[in-house]
């Protein structure tokens, strides 16, 4: 009855901290959007009167915002100082219900916007058919041989990255945006009880008041990451796929550490981030062999299973790029353009400091001075055991960056040229391992801090505060919690100055402006599978996912062949412009008709929208030229264009009508191929 008692007793609490803890946010996140509803006010009432110059207003809005970050990290040290020891006593005593509770916070936007929450399209929104596509009929997918039809007019299943990926799972049971919020809050939870569980039993080992709120606080840490929203455990799973190894490693193995092997890398992109752990397992076998003169035999069948489910993954790809020589892929004409040295040396430190953004790690600027402070107090405490750990690590991190910025450099460019492996495989990517690098180096640099500082109330305040202010830089980087407010992104505002003040995100809902695509659905009046259309000012991925059969889209593989035929549609577009030329010819993902008129650097006074463009914008394209027989040979009947196309008769185009409503961001201009 005691036990029951007190279960309950501390479920109540936790229940009633984290609501608190909720209404404190949600006030803060009320008062803060009223004030930045008021000063936007103010800042577009000054512009508009053109009292002062207009470049102004952006940095009045940048110095607010940073202004406001600034006094809530000063609100949360104050917190911190002034009720230490409460707060101390629930984060060691329930770590678990602490980080729960957080992740929960974090991903609350969601919950209160639905649909009308702001999400990633760059890389994310506007390849997501990628997933959604294959899991409609996955008796389709698995058939390698097989066609999914709605895609650049018949796409071979076995080109999709996801061949045999637990990705595509969810997709078959739940709609986009419900997959995208089990995503992020699976991402988030595995990275947490990853990183948890690697500093735990093998970083931190030693039970102490310090190491235990540095080992919740960095996996905290990790656990609010900004995961790329598609890369399943592509880096949230990666301490916890270190944690199994090393469990094999120490001869500590449990079944689960080789389930945890065979699964997480399924749940991820393979190729793009657990390829990279190979050398470091072979290494590590390596080192083992040196130092004891014995093969360590279940690090080598660990290595082995990693080996077997790259190879099971890649299957399809595999077998029909590799051993089929009929079939060649459209990334043989992958060419990029070569750096001077002091160029690539440049990209090397900037990533060194930044990261890299499908793989953030935002260790600039605390973690990089909580390093910064390990390394003074271990010089001056005399800790070389600390200081060689750190400065190994560091170096490791500073490898990894040169290797990322001299992968630009002309010189490897050249042998490139020469190579087709190197040509078409990324070996740069071992900047994956960046977050799972910093966060544990992180956590070393903490616990140095805390071991040489001997006054445990000081040490053991600064290692709090240092992770609090990492936690809230974290949560201010969150692109739904600056929709939430009306901010800009942050980092982006640390950044520029050229911001424009406002929301400059896209809901989903707003994206995908489904009762928009369903009025032109109707309009057409006939089957979609009977016709084909292609977008113009608009991501594919919005008429995909409306049910519309393309000739365009986004893919990482697909036929040299094909893209020479769509090639035909662009041509004399890509022969007025040698920026979207070379984008196109020399790397060709995109697989988009492009136009010179509505390129990047021609609409710098036009509202774009992360390569949409509004239907306020005032842009016509005059002086389009289209194959119109390329585009017949591809069976595309229709043009979905966010611009008015003025000479669409001197193209073959028949225009129909426009399709706007209040609720979309998209003006769309129908047109006819008729020949």
């Amino acid at each position: 009855m005691i036990f029951k008692y007190n279960t309950f007793y501390k479920i109540g609490t936790t229940i009633i901290f984290a609501l608190s803890i909720l209404l404190i946010c949600a006030g803060t996140i009320l008062l803060t959007s009223c004030l930045n509803q008021y000063l936007l006010s103010i800042i577009k009432s000054i512009k508009h009167a053109q009292v002062i110059n207009p470049g102004w207003t952006e940095k009045l809005y940048s110095i607010y915002v940073q202004i406001i970050l600034l006094g809530i990290l000063f609100c949360c040290v104050g917190v911190i100082l002034t009720f230490w020891g409460k707060i101390k006593n629930i984060i060691v005593k329930y770590p678990v219900h602490v980080a729960m509770g957080s992740i929960l916070i974090y991903l609350l936007p969601y919950f209160i916007q639905g649909q009308n929450s702001n999400i990633l399209i760059f890389d994310y929104l506007d390849s997501m058919d990628n997933y959604w596509l294959p899991a409609k009929d996955l008796n389709t997918f698995m058939n390698f041989t097989g066609i999914i039809p709605q895609k650049m007019s018949g796409f071979p299943c076995f080109l999709h990255k996801i061949v045999w990926n637990l990705q595509i799972l969810p997709h078959h049971f739940l709609d986009l945006f419900a997959v995208h919020v089990f995503n992020q809050f699976l991402m988030h939870l595995v990275g947490f009880v990853g990183m948890y569980l690697l500093l735990r039993k093998h970083v931190l080992k030693e039970e102490t008041t310090a190491n235990r709120l540095i080992i919740t606080g960095v996996s905290l840490a990790f656990a609010l990451l900004p995961y790329f929203p598609d890369a399943g455990f592509k880096t949230a799973g990666m301490p916890l796929v270190a944690f199994s190894l090393l469990n094999i490693r120490d001869n500590q193995s449990k079944w689960y550490d080789w389930l945890i092997i065979f699964i997480v890398p399924y749940y991820s992109q393979y190729f793009g981030s657990y390829f990279f752990f190979l050398p470091i397992v072979f290494l590590l076998v390596a080192y083992d062999w040196i130092k004891t003169r014995k093969i360590n035999f279940p690090l080598v069948a660990a290595f082995g299973m990693l080996v077997v489910v790259g190879l099971v993954s890649g299957y399809g790809l595999i077998r029909y790029v590799v051993f089929n020589p009929d079939f060649t892929p459209h990334r043989v004409e992958f060419k990029s353009n070569g750096l001077s040295f002091y160029d690539s040396l440049t990209y090397s430190i900037a990533h060194f400091f930044n990261g890299q953004v499908h793989h953030h790690s935002l260790h600039s600027p605390f973690i990089l001075f909580s390093v910064l402070l390990a390394m003074f107090v271990g010089v001056w405490k005399k800790d070389r055991k600390l200081v060689k750990i750190i400065g190994c690590v560091a170096l490791l991190a500073g490898f990894m960056s040169l290797f990322y910025g001299m992968n630009r450099w002309d010189g490897y460019q050249q042998l490139k040229e020469s190579c087709f492996l190197l040509r078409t495989f990324q070996f740069s990517r071992f900047y994956s391992l960046f977050p799972l690098i910093w966060y544990v180096l992180f956590a070393i640099a903490l616990a140095g801090i805390a071991k040489n500082i001997k006054r445990p109330s000081v040490s053991v305040r600064l290692i709090t505060i240092i992770v609090v202010l990492q936690i809230c830089f974290l949560f201010s980087y969150k692109p739904h919690l600056a929709q939430c407010t009306g901010w800009v992104d942050m980092v982006q505002i640390w950044k520029t100055a050229d911001v424009e003040p406002g929301n400059p995100y896209i809901s989903y809902k707003e994206y995908y402006s489904k009762d928009l695509f369903s009025e032109i659905r109707d309009y057409i009046g006939k089957p979609q599978e009977s016709y084909r259309v292609a977008s113009i000012g608009i991501h594919p991925s919005i008429s995909l996912f409306n049910g519309f059969y393309t000739i365009d889209g986004y893919i990482t593989v697909y036929p040299l062949e094909y893209k020479h035929k769509f090639r035909k549609v662009i041509e004399k577009e890509l022969d007025k412009n040698q920026g979207i030329r070379k984008y196109f010819d020399e790397w060709g993902s995109r697989c988009y008709i492009f136009v010179d008129e509505i390129t990047p650097e021609k609409m710098k006074n036009y509202p774009r929208l992360n390569n949409g463009i509004r239907k306020d914008c005032a842009i016509k394209i005059h002086n389009l030229e289209l194959n119109a027989k390329a585009l017949q040979a591809l069976e595309c009947q229709y043009i979905l264009s966010a611009v008015e196309i003025t000479n669409h008769e001197d193209n073959y185009l028949k225009y129909h009508r426009t399709f706007e409503n209040d609720s979309s961001p998209w003006k769309i201009y129908l047109y006819e191929v008729v020949l």
